[in-house]
C-alpha cells in the first residue's frame, strides 16, 4: 500500500525519484513509496503504460498530416539535428518545430531565423510559467482531428 502523507488519500504519493542512466531520464512520481515493498515491484505496471504510450504517439505521428512539436531550449546545432532525424522518419507529414529559446530578462516573445526548415526559433522569457507568453505564442493553434 502507498505511504501516503499523515494519512491522507487525497494528498500526493510519496514516490522514489529513479533515473534511466541509459536516456538520463528520471521518473518522480511512477513508483510510489510501498510499505514492505521494493520500489521494483510495480516496473511492470509502469512499462505496460510507458509501451503502451509510446505506442499510441507513434501511430499519432504516423497517421497525422500535420504535427508540432514544442521544445524548450536548443543549440543551433541540436536544432538541425533534430529536423534531420524528423524529416527522415515523417517523409510524408508536415510537422513544425517550435523551439522556444529562454532569454535571461527578456519581457516578450521574439521570433529568430535560425533558416532551418521546419523550425520556429522564439526567444521567450526565462520563466518557463510565464502564461501570457505562452498565450501569445499558442493563440492562434488549434488541435484538429485528421
Amino acid at each position: 500500500m502507498p505511504a501516503y502523507p499523515n494519512g491522507n488519500k487525497n494528498a500526493l504519493v510519496k514516490s522514489y525519484f529513479i533515473q534511466d542512466t541509459l536516456y538520463n531520464i528520471i521518473s518522480v512520481h511512477d513508483f510510489p513509496i510501498t510499505l514492505g515493498k521494493h520500489w521494483s515491484t510495480t516496473y511492470p505496471s509502469y512499462k505496460a503504460k510507458l509501451d503502451l504510450r509510446i505506442k499510441r504517439f507513434w501511430d499519432k505521428l504516423l497517421s497525422s498530416k500535420k504535427i508540432l512539436f514544442i521544445r524548450w531550449f536548443a543549440t543551433y546545432e541540436q536544432a538541425v539535428e533534430l529536423q534531420a532525424i524528423l524529416s527522415d522518419i515523417l517523409k510524408p507529414n508536415e510537422f513544425t518545430v517550435l523551439i522556444l529559446y529562454p532569454v535571461r530578462e527578456l519581457t516578450s516573445v521574439r521570433e529568430i531565423h535560425w533558416n532551418i526548415n521546419h523550425i520556429c526559433v522564439l526567444e521567450f522569457p526565462d520563466d518557463m510559467n510565464d502564461y501570457d507568453s505562452w498565450d501569445y505564442i499558442l493563440k492562434d493553434i488549434q488541435i484538429t482531428s485528421d
